[in-house]
């Protein structure tokens, strides 16, 4: 699993795309304009970005250098989305990308994309194991089965809000996850910030063992620490 950046103007291409993507397993943020996007990028570090080619190519390229600049010394894949028709030009304009780093935006074969996509996110040694298993503490999700474990005790078809949920407080280990972050990766939308209390009081309450894991911030949102047996046995 990798956490996608998509970046397009088209808000039918950000919902196929971002569907598609995560049918696959990944996290995908979207945002419709570069400097959106790059107030954004340093709170989500991002493994790889699909940036709408522009018209001109020139335009493209002041794209990728502001996002370059904004990722520093961190290794970030970008990827190109351009309509089928242009993609000879901008492989002429860019010759240092492969055809691989130039795809097609009407081309949503999931298997052509997945290998496209996989090879990439190989530098953050994303593996097909970890799209599947998330080890935090004592604890192991199984996003397939969308279940937790936690000593003997595993919860099975866990609600896909709920599930998103745990696993995303689960990959930001200690940090804490502000309730606009969770509405925009469990949601898509916006929503009330009750929204976002309500579905945390019923993630405890499907998931007790990890309750006294989950620690409010006041005024900032909810993280939560590794969930250890020696701390549930010592009560």
């Amino acid at each position: 699993m990798g956490n996608l950046f998509l970046i397009h103007s088209d808000p039918i291409v950000q919902n196929d795309w971002r569907t598609l993507l995560e049918n696959d397993g990944h996290w995908v943020l979207t945002a419709a304009t570069v400097p959106f996007a790059c107030h954004r990028i340093p709170s989500h570090k991002p493994d790889l970005i699909l940036l709408e080619a522009s018209m001109p190519p020139d335009s493209t390229s002041e794209n990728i250098q502001k996002l370059q600049a904004l990722l520093l010394e961190d290794t970030v894949p970008i990827v190109l989305l351009v309509r089928n028709a242009e993609i000879s030009m901008f492989l002429n304009a860019f010759p240092a990308m492969s055809s691989k780093e130039c795809l097609s935006v009407e081309n949503q074969n999931p298997d052509t994309l997945t290998n496209i996509i996989q090879p990439l996110l190989g530098h953050k040694q994303i593996r097909r194991n970890k799209k599947r298993l998330l080890c935090y503490g004592h604890m192991e999700l199984d996003r397939q089965k969308r279940s937790a474990r936690f000593g003997n005790h595993v919860v099975s078809g866990i609600p896909k809000k709920l599930f998103e949920l745990v696993w995303l407080l689960s990959k930001r280990s200690k940090d804490v996850s502000s309730r606009q972050l969770i509405i925009e990766k469990i949601w898509h939308k916006q929503v009330r910030d009750r929204e976002v209390d309500v579905i945390v009081s019923r993630l405890k309450s499907r998931l007790p063992f990890i309750a006294p894991f989950v620690e409010t911030t006041h005024g900032k949102g909810y993280r939560l620490l590794p969930p250890t047996l020696s701390h549930m046995t010592s009560k």
